[in-house]
């Protein structure tokens, strides 16, 4: 299964010690091409890419070891950053081919990260101010998208999710989902109208049984 990342599902969460985060965001580690660090409020964490991805900084991405387009989506631009394209030489909408704000079947609000799985042929998005995660047939450009995760307005409850930013997708199409303003991750079983807590849910913070942010 191949896969694409705008924001990844996390494979090592951990707090590292001897870089000093510049502010918060996403930050090259110098010492490893296939880490990055997550800084927020003072705290910085070790992100792993996944096996054989690498950071790429200009466009905070873990992603192949090859030179990608990338899109403006500054505030006075945000069109831009209403559609997810599959880029070539120029971009070709796949989701969102209107490139208008929305949040029935064929639109989407701020959509942050997604996963492609090419055997199956459908991309899961992170359908962030829409508080849900979308799935899409790549075969069918410009179809209706399928709620997997989400979708129950925002929130905390189980059927909820909160400003959702990466997600993952495992071979039994079980979705996982950093849930970030809940500081969780979920997963949601496929088929399943809630999920179940994976990592988090106990509040912003440092703790062994916290996630700082997601």
């Amino acid at each position: 299964m191949k896969l694409l990342f705008v924001l990844i599902f996390v494979s090592l969460y951990s707090v590292a010690n001897g870089f000093q985060c510049p502010g918060d965001g996403l930050f090259s580690n110098p010492e490893n091409t296939h880490s990055f660090y997550q800084c927020a409020h003072g705290i910085h964490y070790l992100m792993q890419c996944p096996a054989g991805l690498v950071w790429n900084q200009q466009i905070q991405v873990c992603d192949w070891n090859t030179h990608k387009p990338t899109i403006n989506c500054d505030y006075g631009n945000q069109n831009n950053c209403r559609a997810t394209a599959e880029w070539s030489t120029q971009g070709t909408p796949i989701v969102g081919t209107d490139r208008q704000f929305g949040s029935d079947a064929f639109h989407l609000g701020s959509p942050f990260g997604l996963f492609v799985d090419r055997e199956r042929n459908n991309v899961y998005i992170a359908d962030t101010e829409n508080h849900r995660v979308q799935k899409f047939n790549l075969k069918a450009i410009g179809g209706a998208g399928t709620t997997v995760a989400g979708g129950n307005g925002r929130g905390s409850g189980s059927n909820q999710l909160n400003m959702p930013w990466a997600v993952y997708v495992d071979k039994n199409e079980n979705v996982y989902v950093a849930d970030t303003d809940n500081s969780r991750v979920q997963m949601w079983a496929k088929g399943a109208t809630s999920g179940v807590i994976v990592a988090g849910g106990n509040g912003k913070g440092k703790g062994l049984n916290q996630i700082g942010a997601c």
